[in-house]
């Protein structure tokens, strides 16, 4: 059995939902929530085998759900079930190691098909959303995101220049050496093709990589 939490703060469409899936022996929704803080705690509680992910939600919106879903690790796959899917957030998403992006108009099928191929460790985008990322293997520019795999270490110390700390600051913060923060520094001016520290900064918060 493949059990459901629904986030989503639309009751109609919730009640579509458990229509549209209840007689579908291998799927149940075990319980349903209105935003993304009652996702969270729900999770430390009870088990589920995925999360039907809303976007557009009152006091915690499915994005930031899901950057800390993927921050807890806590087993539970993230299947985005939303009326959105524009390429800025699908890339957002992305970010958070999300297991699958359906939109809502989609068919019955498709949605049953998502959940047990998610179930399976299987990733599932629906059409419309593999257009808008199907770019990201095709795109060489060295200021493109998706270029740029920043290692642990180096995301520490891109959130902590854009926090405004200057080298001998992210060193005593993180324990190193300011010569190794400096070659850290580097390393991420060369990957992201920056000039300088405002230009890095600007880059970061437009592509949403600092936390």
């Amino acid at each position: 059995m493949i059990n459901l939490l629904v986030a989503d703060d639309h009751e109609i469409f919730i009640d579509g939902l458990k229509i549209a899936l209840n007689d579908v022996p291998d799927i149940n929704i075990k319980n349903t929530v209105k935003n993304g803080i009652e996702v969270l705690n729900e999770l430390e509680y009870a088990e589920y085998d995925i999360v039907l992910l809303d976007v557009n939600m009152p006091e915690m919106d499915g994005v930031d759900c899901a950057r800390k879903l993927c921050k807890m690790n806590t087993g539970t796959k993230v299947l985005i079930l939303s009326q959105f899917g524009d390429k800025k957030l699908v890339d957002k998403l992305l970010k958070y190691d999300i297991d699958g992006y359906l939109l809502k108009s989609s068919t019955k099928e498709e949605i049953i098909k998502a959940i047990r191929d998610v179930n399976n460790n299987i990733k599932y985008f629906s059409e419309e959303i593999k257009s808008e990322i199907s770019h990201k293997n095709t795109i060489t520019s060295r200021y493109d995101y998706y270029k740029c795999k920043f290692s642990k270490r180096e995301t520490q110390i891109l959130n902590l220049i854009c926090q405004g700390l200057i080298n001998s600051e992210i060193a005593n913060e993180l324990n190193l050496s300011q010569h190794s923060v400096e070659t850290f520094r580097q390393r991420i001016m060369m990957k992201s093709g920056m000039r300088n520290t405002a230009e890095l900064v600007k880059w970061a918060i437009e592509n949403d990589i600092i936390e």
